[in-house]
Formats: C-alpha cells, structure tokens, sequence
C-alpha cells in the first residue's frame, strides 16, 4: 500500500501566505478550492504547501493529479474515468480494474472512503469535470482552477488568490536577489505595486536586476517586459 507524499514541494523560495495557510487549515473538511487572478499568481505553489502541511492526516496517501483545464481544449482535458483509473493503481499497482465505467466509479467512491486519501486536483476544468473525482467521508480533495466553482460546492471552502502582500513580495524580491543588487525599498515597493506582487512577473524581473538593467535606465522597460510575459502565460497557474 502507499503510505507517502506524492505531491511536489512547493518551490524552495516560496514565501508568504501564512494567513491564506491559516484560512484554509481552519476550513478544511471535504477539501478546498483555490481558483487565482491571472496566471502566475501561486495557486499551485500554495495548494502544494499546503498538501504537505496536511500530509499526516492521510496516512494511505497523497496525490497530486493534472487535469489540464486551462492549457487543453475542452475535449482534450483529463477524463474523469482515467483519472480514478490513475488514482486506484497509484493507491495499489497490482489491483484489477474493471472496464465497465459504472462499476470502476463504485469501486473508486467505496475505495476512497475507506482509506485516508488527500487528491490534489490541479487546474481543474471545471465541476462536470470534478463532479465524479471528488472523494467522501475520510479522503479530501485540493482543487485549483482558473474557473470560479458554485460557491460551497461539493462542500469544497472557497479560496481566490491575489498578489502576495507587500511586504511577502518584498521578502520575495529579496530572496532572490544578490545583496549586492538589492533595490533601495522605496524603489522595490515602487516596482512590486507595478506588478501587482505577482509572485511569477517577480520572479521573471530578477534576471533583469542581475543583468545590471537599472544601472542603465532601462528598468521600466524590464518591469514592463516582466508584466506582459507574465500576462501572455496560458500554463497552468
């Protein structure tokens, strides 16, 4: 039987979020669904963090499962019949399935609600797609999606993820810059308010500083080129 983590850490400089962290602990039950504001706004960072926090309390397992919602046409998203076929071999390898695609939806609910399961369902189309996935009684789901889900739907707590804070998007900027390139403050605040402490544009600005842009006045056009490849994003969040 599996009795690990299976889902990735968050990245190794992720910072902030302890309030979205305290929420979503207080209120999670069934599951949690965290839907963002734009691409590269942390959402699966977050629900990985948060997987990890929640980790032993699933002892049969945690797993985290793509559904490509939003980086697939709507026909070439994860079927939901091969997602439970996905989750019952990774829970048991050597297990039988059967092909008959009621039969397997029964064996999926009994299974999960036997066992202490943690789904993380990441880029979710959208309920038709989640409708059959989301387990019951002892096993829970994180979902994340660009589509806002009915509120309280499937018992799910709702969550919509903004910038970072000011001053975690400060803590940010600082991780991940050389000392000796580190912005005057009120220069960085200036710059982080532009991209709108998206932690991605954050990230895509660094290089930027390290290439020595401000020394030469170009650092509008770095923070304007950090926010437009940021927007042009169609991946997964």
């Amino acid at each position: 039987a599996m009795t690990s983590c299976r889902i990735p850490a968050p990245p190794p400089d992720f910072v902030g979020r302890a309030r979205e962290l305290e929420e979503l602990q207080a209120n999670f039950a069934q599951g949690v669904c965290l839907t963002g504001t734009g691409a590269g706004i942390g959402v699966t960072a977050l629900a990985r963090r948060l997987a990890h926090q929640l980790a032993h309390r699933f002892p049969d397992g945690c797993i985290e499962i793509g559904l490509r919602g939003a980086t697939a046409a709507g026909d070439e998203a994860e079927v939901p019949v091969e997602i439970q076929r996905l989750v019952l071999k990774t829970l048991d390898p050597t297990r039988t399935l059967p092909e008959d695609a009621g039969t397997l939806d029964k064996l999926y609910r009994k299974t999960l609600s036997e066992k202490a399961v943690l789904l993380l369902f990441d880029d979710a189309a959208g309920a038709p797609q989640l409708r059959h996935l989301l387990p019951r009684k002892t096993s829970a789901a994180i979902v994340t999606s660009r589509v806002a889900m009915p509120v309280g739907w499937e018992k799910l707590y709702p969550l919509e993820l903004a910038g970072l804070s000011p001053e975690d998007a400060r803590s940010l900027l600082n991780k991940l810059t050389p000392a000796r390139l580190r912005v005057p403050r009120r220069a960085a605040d200036r710059m982080l308010a532009r991209l709108k402490h998206n932690p991605l544009a954050i990230r895509i600005l660094v290089p930027c500083l390290n290439q020595g842009v401000a020394a030469y006045g170009k650092l509008e056009h770095a923070l304007a080129d950090s926010w437009q490849s940021t927007e042009a994003l169609k991946g997964p969040q």
